[in-house]
């Protein structure tokens, strides 16, 4: 599909009375929940787990809290099965839903052999199938909640949990900061500074594209930094917010909050930095870096400075 029709018909059901059900509903039968299929996301979480495991970092027995659940938790379910003791999710909107869930979770009890193959750490971990198989005997929502011990908070601010002071072992998120205006960032890397442990740690998976070009490839992944700020407010909607900031962005903000960034691993698109020097890039852009321009993608991994 297009992406300008795409962005006008988010557009419209964003104004709609009922148009979250109805946007729902075409993506059930239209969209990305037609071949629903937990893959995209399961490899993104190995994505989280691999950086922490590269600075010797596990979810063995931590307790998480996650900004974003969306409508299937996916990653609370992949960090169950790698041993995480219990999981806050926190979303702005009530997405949870049952079926997508309950679809998942089948779809997660079938990755053993996946799992073995792209993250070697399972080898050393027995639990993990077990853990698998427990799975396979879920029937509900609220089972599945309880046997991986993970709390919905939904509609909730991860701005303002409410948790103690320094009571949670990891706060993260997956392609979600992308869709967080500039200044909630901030208050949501402070809140997370407030409620780590002191060895706790901050991780994030940050989608950094023009999502409108994962479905049309007629467009750049950058083509949204064509636009000024302003011109590119007729495109963004409730359905699909893009703040566009850039990767260094974020590791600003990360720094700014009291951490101290200690892995980063952007993965910048060659082909588009070839591109650049015809791409119309909007001046708000222009003073940045050609890598940082083109980092599609990025995962940072951050604790508090003492």
């Amino acid at each position: 599909m297009k992406w300008k029709v795409k962005a006008l018909g988010q557009k419209v059901l964003s104004k709609m009375p009922g148009g979250d059900r109805l946007y729902f509903f075409l993506q059930q039968h239209f969209g990305g929940f037609r071949n629903f299929s937990v893959l995209s996301k399961v490899s993104q979480g190995l994505r989280l787990l691999n950086a922490l495991y590269q600075i010797g970092y596990t979810v063995e027995g931590k307790r998480t809290m996650e900004i974003g659940t969306g409508w299937v938790p996916v990653i609370p379910i992949l960090f169950y099965v790698f041993g995480q003791h219990s999981c806050d999710s926190f979303d702005i909107s009530r997405l949870l839903d049952e079926n997508l869930t309950l679809k998942a979770t089948q779809q997660m009890t079938e990755l053993g052999q996946y799992l073995l193959e792209r993250a070697p750490w399972v080898k050393e971990d027995k639990e993990v199938f077990n853990r698998l198989a427990t799975l396979r005997n879920i029937r509900s929502l609220s089972q599945l909640l309880a046997t991986i011990n993970m709390r919905y908070h939904a509609p909730a601010d991860a701005r303002c949990t409410g948790f103690n002071t320094a009571s949670v072992d990891i706060v993260f998120s997956n392609t979600t900061l992308e869709h967080v205006p500039f200044s909630q960032i901030a208050e949501m890397f402070h809140e997370a500074y407030r409620v780590l442990v002191p060895e706790g740690l901050m991780v994030h998976l940050i989608d950094c594209s023009d999502h409108f070009s994962h479905s049309d490839p007629s467009i750049s992944p950058i083509n949204f930094l064509r636009f000024s700020e302003s011109e590119w407010q007729r495109y963004n909607s409730k359905f699909l917010f893009q703040n566009r900031l850039r990767a260094s962005s974020y590791r600003m903000l990360a720094e700014e909050a009291g951490f101290d960034v200690i892995f980063w691993a952007p993965r910048i698109n060659q082909q588009v930095i070839a591109n650049l020097p015809t791409f119309p890039l909007d001046k708000e852009f222009a003073n940045l870096s050609p890598e940082d321009i083109c980092t599609l993608s990025v995962v940072m991994v951050a604790k508090p400075r003492k």
